[in-house]
């Protein structure tokens, strides 16, 4: 049980954890503390180092006795500490998830440390926590019931020349890279970092629909916030299916005007998604959802952007919104449309 409360008490105090060998290297500065859990401390940011050997160990001992110390006592430190292993080590434990409710209601887990232990899991390395089900539900729970005074700003738009480029390109300062809210932000940063961990982790981006859902509602201009920062993420990761479908779900939400927009953008950094096939869905689905003479407008604007070649060959024809155009470049704009749907397996006409 030792093992256990000290697993747990390391947990606690780290912002993140890695699971690995038993010793690290002398030149790295640790807190002995929790040995042999270590915390290592970089950049303001604390490890828990956790050998997967103790781990396995400690996760044994709280599985034998969690049942145990319940009936003892079911909010207690020491259903905690063994609903912290469990939940490091057997992540879809829903007895341990729900046994959590109790445990802050009962001041035992303040809000604070919990809603930190929950960014340590789901933003972690481990791919089945960040990727948990369980945890994402017990998540939406907590912070419904949860003080707005826990959330923290962050910095979510660190890196905006891309932005300011594609605003120039389009002529007016369309994307805003001001402040979501202390809220949006922490939800975002968690979210966001554990897309960048796991790639198309269909449970973060779920989570980022309900909170989107929950939060934003109506507000036009959070909407647009949002969508600055999914374009500046989906630039970054041009290939995660996953975030590209969640800045789709962004632009949906807005009216056809701004949908327009979105679609130029589309079109004025079409040459940076060369070749990715989400891009072109999420292409396809907005112009299907704008009215046809805004695709017509939208198509017949199209560049023609030079062809690669090498060896009198044509590379990614198959794959290029320009080669596309080039092949009905005869047609007229509605025919064009028509060939970029079916090159594109076009799904029925999306009525707004």
């Amino acid at each position: 049980m030792e093992l256990v409360q000290k697993l747990s008490r390391a947990l606690l105090a780290a912002d993140q954890v890695e699971i690995g060998p038993s010793e690290l290297p002398e030149e790295v500065p640790t807190d002995d503390t929790f040995k042999p859990f270590q915390l290592v401390e970089d950049k303001n940011i604390t490890t828990a180092c956790v050998p997967k050997k103790e781990m396995v160990t400690a996760a044994l001992v709280a599985q034998k006795t969690f049942r145990s110390a319940i009936d003892a006592s079911p909010a207690s430190e020491a259903v905690l500490d063994l609903s912290n292993v469990l939940l490091l080590a057997a992540y879809e434990h829903h007895s341990a998830t729900n046994i959590r409710h109790k445990l802050v209601e009962q001041g035992l887990q303040s809000e604070g440390a919990e809603l930190r232990f929950l960014d340590l899991l789901l933003t972690s390395k481990l791919k089945k926590q960040s990727k948990s089900p369980t945890l994402w539900n017990y998540r939406r729970g907590f912070v419904k019931s949860a003080s707005m005074d826990l959330f923290t700003p962050k910095e979510l738009f660190k890196e905006v020349n891309y932005l300011e480029k594609i605003n120039a390109l389009l002529g007016k300062h369309y994307y805003d890279t001001t402040g979501l809210g202390p809220f949006l932000e922490h939800e975002f940063d968690v979210i966001l970092r554990s897309a960048q961990v796991h790639k198309h982790n269909y449970y973060a981006w779920g989570y980022a629909r309900w909170v989107t859902d929950l939060v934003v509602k109506e507000n036009k201009e959070l909407f647009k916030k949002l969508l600055s920062l999914m374009l500046l993420w989906v630039s970054k990761h041009p290939s995660d299916t996953s975030g590209w479908s969640f800045f789709t779900y962004l632009s949906l939400k807005l009216d056809e005007k701004d949908r327009r927009a979105v679609l130029d953008t589309l079109r004025v950094v079409q040459n940076d998604f060369v070749g990715s096939e989400t891009f072109y869905v999420c292409l396809r689905t907005l112009l299907t959802s704008v009215s046809q003479e805004a695709a017509q407008e939208w198509l017949t604007q199209l560049d023609e952007g030079p062809e690669k070649e090498e060896e009198g060959k044509t590379l990614g024809a198959a794959n290029t919104l320009q080669s596309l155009m080039k092949a009905t470049k005869e047609r007229d704009a509605y025919l064009k449309k028509q060939a970029l749907n079916f090159f594109y397996r076009r799904e029925p006409r999306v009525e707004v």
